[in-house]
């Protein structure tokens, strides 16, 4: 018994630690840091879980396997839930890089090339959780060993747009052309833009159709019963809703549904 809630504990721990990595990759702050919102995250999607779970157990009455079907697509909608909300948090953090990088590549001019200037007078302008990545890039670019400290910074950077202004600061470190390096800061920011206008527009269709798909089984089969238990009831017809024959096709309904949005999900993190 003790054993067994060890290991519960040591399970849930993991889980919010995976969270706290995660969110760390996002944000650059601790794991520790990210305890708590990782909590909050964890209990959000294990609820939304829990509810699915007892929706389903309410209309799967009959065999061990419709009980597996329901605990099978409670689970997949808690990582799924969990991987929403995670996206969302690092969505909100790349709609903002063009500005920040805008805002570095106007003083990287201003100042004439002179980087600790320009990152100082950057991380002042940004007013959002943004600026944790210029102030860690400034820091690692003032190391001696400024080259291998900002490849490992690159390995922890949550966008591939922030790898290559990394890139560019290293450029502008050892080269110190400004006339090369301020209209590359242009580009990207135009770049960034363009990806993020089109990405998005694709991503929140296929991330209603994502939710669409987890969302129709709580309407359909409710729906149904109710309203064939309506028509039937004259008849003393409306148990057959209730029967063996009738939960097998509604757990074909929610397993499909919840497959599909596996695909869609899976879908929207290759395109």
């Amino acid at each position: 018994m003790l054993g067994s809630t060890s290991y519960k504990k040591t399970k849930n721990y993991k889980l919010i630690g995976t969270i706290a990595k995660r969110l760390s990759r996002i944000n650059q702050r601790t794991e520790s840091e990210n305890m708590q919102l990782s909590l909050k995250i964890a209990l959000v999607s294990l609820s939304v879980g829990l509810v699915y779970f007892v929706f389903c157990i309410c209309i799967f009455n009959e065999l061990w396997y419709h009980k597996l079907i329901a605990l099978a697509a409670s689970l997949i909608i808690i990582k799924t839930t969990l991987e929403l909300i995670l996206e969302v948090i690092e969505n909100r953090f790349k709609k903002k890089l063009p500005q920040m990088i805008r805002v570095f590549g106007y003083y990287y001019q201003h100042y004439n090339g002179n980087l600790n200037k320009a990152l100082d007078a950057s991380i002042d302008r940004t007013r959002d959780e943004n600026k944790i990545y210029l102030q860690k890039i400034k820091t690692a670019i003032n190391k001696e060993n400024y080259i291998q400290e900002i490849d490992y910074l690159k390995k922890n950077m949550p966008s591939v747009w922030l790898k290559l202004l990394c890139n560019l600061v290293v450029f502008a470190k050892r080269d110190g052309d400004k006339d090369a390096i301020a209209p590359n800061l242009n580009r990207l920011t135009y770049i960034i833009n363009f990806v993020n206008l089109s990405q998005g527009q694709n991503n929140v269709e296929f991330l209603w159709i994502e939710v669409g798909l987890l969302i129709l089984p709580l309407i359909v089969i409710p729906f149904t019963q109710m309203y064939n238990g309506i028509i039937l009831e004259a008849m003393e017809y409306e148990n057959i809703y209730k029967g063996l024959e009738a939960q097998t096709k509604a757990s074909a309904i929610l397993l499909v549904s919840v497959l599909s949005a596996m695909v869609v999900n899976w879908i929207r993190k290759v395109k």
